[in-house]
């Protein structure tokens, strides 16, 4: 059997690590550590790319919050004014489709819980893909009952900082991998006494001076 050995080599400020795995795959296989960031100008550089990236990140963020809690001020002001939004059903300006009507007895659950980004930068314009899994509950109007369903989504964003202002979205597109919808089903045994979310402004997150006990602790 062919053993798998790494060998470190020295390049400048990179170690790589070439690993022969033609046992496996009969491909090498080159792994690259990050450069050392010692150097002023390098340093800077980065630094400046990974705040760009989070910057991003809290933006998807606010989208999450904005949409999930019908804040339609809040999911609106991601958007540039003339952001365009292509999600299917809806196709226009994006500020339009943040103030679309949400929340109520027709949709009372909306979970928008976003994983991984891919964010490549160039300057001030950045493209970012983004997963996210969408749960929610509402009325279907041709079934006339309420649904349950999931979809598997990606966000593919093109973003822009415009005269060095935040980072908002220029143009987005949703893309469907995967859905489903059902009839309700039965809620969580414990449900009930559990701190319950609301797609208003009476949600717990924009009250945050109710976040102390109820009672001293033990």
């Amino acid at each position: 059997m062919h053993t798998l050995t790494p060998v470190p080599v020295e390049i400048h400020s990179h170690l790589v690590y070439a690993v022969d795995q033609r046992s496996l795959t009969s491909a090498k296989i080159e792994r690259t550590m990050m450069p050392s960031l010692l150097d002023g100008n390098d340093r800077e550089a980065a630094l400046d790319r990974l705040l760009d990236r989070e910057e991003i990140r809290d933006l998807l963020g606010t989208y999450a919050r904005g949409i999930n809690r019908a804040d339609s001020e809040l999911t609106a002001s991601i958007y540039h004014p003339d952001a365009y939004v292509d999600h299917g059903s809806f196709q226009g300006l994006g500020t339009d489709y943040a103030r679309l009507p949400r929340g109520g007895d027709a949709w009372p659950m909306s979970n928008h819980t976003f994983g991984q980004s891919t964010i490549d930068i160039d300057g001030d314009v950045a493209h970012a893909e983004s997963y996210c899994i969408f749960h929610y509950q509402k009325v279907n109007e041709e079934l006339g009952r309420m649904r349950a369903g999931l979809m598997l989504i990606r966000y593919l964003d093109r973003l822009e900082r415009r005269n060095d202002g935040p980072w908002k979205i220029a143009f987005r597109r949703i893309v469907l991998d995967y859905s489903h919808e059902h009839d309700v089903l039965d809620t969580w045994p414990d449900a009930g006494i559990t701190t319950q979310g609301l797609r208003t402004d009476e949600d717990p997150v924009y009250h945050p001076e109710s976040l102390v006990p109820r009672q001293p602790l033990v």
